[in-house]
């Protein structure tokens, strides 16, 4: 840009007839970050330069230091935003013709170095960036220009995927970009879950209590104690009669005391056998309690 717009830019906010009839600290703050942009512009450090006129344009927001931030944005060759920062007082009604005039011509020649993109939307209300920032909402009521390079143009719609565009643009080149946001993918159904019967419940099974183990073992040990102590005491008696004569033989049959004397070993044994198995514990009783109902299925 030419230095004479930026030349009045600084005249009116150093010397302009309000800064000197109300002189305040904040318009004495701006003018000294105004010249030291002057100053840094000098020296080329753009970067320097930029930030000492968007500090001054806070203090002092006056449409006529965005001329000056607009050559500090230049400097860095960031033309488009030079531009689009041009256009925020290119309309401005206080601007002297001559001014205005020196503005619309640096937008002319700027656009020389940058490049254009013409872009739609097939839904209305999507959001658009440009290289990650944010330039409207569809549909853009105007083209957006751009430095040249490599250009992102994103399109995000509510309920829709991004579309997306990648290209490269030139100086000079206008471009038309076309985004149409797919349509959502409907839901995946649900895979069906295979549902397992569970198996039927098994009843019970009923053992005997071992209290009632216990006792029928008691009993039958006791019964067959007691049975034992009489055979044998029958077998004693028998004994007894043979040595005073009495035939113990009769008819080839055995002798009635050994008989009896062998039943009351059986049933003492057959008491004692029960009794163990109660002082073992509730298997043996289980076990037991099978053999009284099974008979031969007892096992040692």
């Amino acid at each position: 840009m030419r230095s004479a717009p930026l030349a009045l830019a600084l005249g009116v906010l150093s010397f302009g007839p309000a800064a000197r009839a109300q002189p305040t600290d904040a318009t004495a703050a701006a003018r000294r970050h105004a010249e030291n942009g002057e100053a840094a512009i000098a020296h080329q450090d753009f970067e320097r330069a930029l930030g000492e006129y968007n500090e001054a344009y806070r203090l002092f927001p006056s449409p006529l230091l965005i001329v000056n931030v607009a050559r500090a944005l230049g400097g860095l060759g960031r033309n488009a935003d030079a531009i689009e920062t041009l256009r925020r007082v290119s309309g401005e009604p206080t601007l002297e013709t001559p001014l205005r005039d020196e503005i619309d011509g640096e937008i002319a020649r700027l656009r020389t170095l940058v490049g254009e993109l013409r872009i739609t939307v097939s839904i209305d209300g999507a959001r658009v960036t440009v290289r990650g920032r944010e330039v409207g909402v569809s549909p853009l009521p105007d083209p957006i220009v751009v430095d040249p390079g490599v250009v992102e143009v994103v399109a995000t719609a509510a309920g829709h995927p991004s579309a997306r565009w990648h290209g490269d643009v030139r100086a000079r080149s206008i471009v038309t970009v076309a985004l149409e946001p797919p349509e959502p993918s409907p839901p995946t159904p649900a895979e069906p879950v295979a549902r397992v019967a569970p198996a039927p419940a098994r009843p019970p099974t009923r053992r005997p209590s071992s209290s009632s183990n216990e006792t029928l073992l008691w009993i039958s040990g006791v019964s067959a104690g007691v049975l034992g102590a009489t055979a044998l005491t029958i077998g004693a008696i028998s004994l007894a009669n043979c040595s005073v004569g009495t035939p113990c033989d009769d008819d080839g049959l055995e002798p009635a005391w050994y008989v009896a004397d062998t039943l009351g070993v059986i049933a003492i044994l057959s008491g004692g056998l029960f009794l163990y198995l109660v002082l073992r514990g509730d298997d043996s009783e289980e076990a037991a309690a099978t053999a009284l109902r099974e008979p031969g299925t007892l096992r040692f």
